[in-house]
């Protein structure tokens, strides 16, 4: 079995039937489109995330890039297109998986706007606030104080 037909059945096993009689990635890419398309209308959430991880998979920079080069400049349009939700069924890893494809198929420029887009959109904190850097120095401080008390260092910081 082609590296393709594997990754299409280990993402979207819905489409087994589909997949196993396809005779090339073009043909299994429109039915990939048509199954996220449903997914999204009956709310399957996980079946969307599985068409949008192969995409992302078609675009990763190892050697299936060269194999699935028909399928990969379609991908990024695809993913392109529903930028503005697709944080609700792709993680920043999976985006990742597909950076320099994306990069490629798009620009530097679009890319770089999609990216940011993306990001924005699954941000560790919410928008308009910053990491809690008082936390962060006291769990440093602390770890400086342990550190010193473990080695018998005398400080000379005033107060660390």
């Amino acid at each position: 079995m082609s590296t393709w037909k594997g990754k299409a059945l280990e993402y979207l096993p819905r489409l087994k039937q589909s997949i196993l009689a396809g005779k090339d990635r073009q043909t299994l890419w429109r039915e990939v489109e048509r199954e996220f398309h449903s997914a999204v209308e009956r709310d399957d959430a996980a079946c969307a995330a599985g068409c949008l991880k192969y995409a992302a998979w078609t675009l990763h920079p190892t050697p299936q890039a060269k194999t699935v080069a028909d399928a990969s400049e379609a991908a990024a349009r695809f993913l392109y297109e529903h930028a503005d939700e697709l944080h609700r069924w792709i993680n920043r890893y999976d985006f990742m998986v597909a950076q320099k494809g994306l990069r490629f198929h798009l620009g530097d420029q679009k890319y770089s706007e999609f990216e940011a887009r993306f990001l924005e959109k699954t941000a560790r904190y919410p928008r308009g606030q910053k990491a809690n850097k008082s936390l962060h120095s006291t769990r440093s401080v602390n770890k400086i104080r342990t550190s010193r008390q473990v080695f018998g260092v005398k400080s000379d910081t005033g107060g660390l």
